[in-house]
């Protein structure tokens, strides 16, 4: 892949920090865009002329700019709408208006299969969207697909349960049970039988620049989702964790929310047929090497 100017969109989350640091140790020149860090306004995807600014002179664009949780996307349905579909239209928009045709990567989830019947999923199965955020997905997915057949060269990749960081969410599941586990706090499952197929952030943006290769040398990708193909229950990822930090952690179970999807899991084969990828750090090595960092960088109390 030649050196290029991408722009990277929610480049602050917890996939965006590790994936401009993948392509930048490539060679590539980032540019990053987040409402997180903006200055003097400047960041928003729901601002064309931000966005018109930010695509100047970009051959490349990474898309994880959005509501990223699916309990935001309940508490202000219509801000999860108007963030990663209108965002996305807006993004896409700039990007058509562009002389140099850059390519598109968005980042989707695995929420917009929903409850399926059979495991695992395949990207064959249909979408059914369970809650705001992952109808807000199947949305902007469509407006993607739609810049596709119009001849934009774009990947819609959908993630599944990333983790890997401490600079995470506090309040998501694997970042709050390594803290609570550290300070021999309980630890709070909600629903005990949930099952979910947890991929490491530093495979993830691994595939984002494998993607953008195939991208940057005028390859078509159909949407693939990039999972293990293993489902881990939350209660054996609390015991786990517990087990790991060497904890005295209680473990107290609660009823699912209704709002979540009880059991996921992803066929990887068709990511690695198309592109090569497969998911190359263990859970308990992970797991092992984020609750090191949580001690390490003092982060238990944050």
């Amino acid at each position: 892949m030649k050196h290029e100017k991408i722009l990277v969109a929610g480049s602050s989350g917890l996939i965006g920090t590790a994936v401009c640091a993948v392509l930048e140790s490539q060679g590539h020149e980032v540019r990053r865009f987040d409402i997180a860090d903006q200055q003097d306004g400047f960041g928003d995807i729901l601002a064309p002329a931000d966005v018109d600014e930010a695509v100047k002179g970009c051959t490349g664009v990474v898309h994880l700019a959005a509501i990223s949780r699916v309990i935001w996307g309940e508490r202000d349905p219509e801000k999860c709408h108007e963030t990663n579909v209108v965002g996305t239209r807006n993004i896409i928009d700039r990007l058509c208006s562009s002389g140099l045709r850059p390519w598109l990567i968005f980042g989707s989830s695995r929420e917009v299969y929903g409850q399926s019947d059979t495991l695992p999923v395949t990207e064959n199965d249909p979408p059914r969207p369970l809650n705001h955020y992952a109808r807000s997905k199947v949305e902007a997915e469509q407006a993607v697909t739609q810049a596709m057949d119009a001849g934009m060269r774009a990947s819609v990749l959908r993630f599944s349960t990333v983790y890997g960081a401490v600079a995470d969410h506090a309040d998501r599941v694997i970042p709050a049970f390594c803290r609570a586990a550290i300070k021999n706090l309980p630890l709070r499952v909600d629903g005990a039988t949930t099952s979910l197929d947890i991929t490491h952030v530093a495979d993830v943006a691994s595939c984002i620049s494998n993607v953008a290769n195939h991208l940057s040398e005028g390859k078509s990708l159909e949407p693939m989702h990039l999972t293990t193909g293993q489902g881990t229950s939350l209660s054996d990822l609390a015991h786990a964790v517990v087990h790991l930090a060497e904890s005295d952690s209680e473990i107290i179970t609660t009823a699912p929310r209704d709002f979540d999807v009880t059991n996921f899991v992803g066929d990887p084969k068709f990511a690695e047929a198309q592109i090569g990828w497969c998911p190359g750090v263990p859970l308990e090595i992970g797991l092992m090497e984020l609750i090191s960092q949580f001690r390490s960088k003092g982060a238990v109390d944050r």
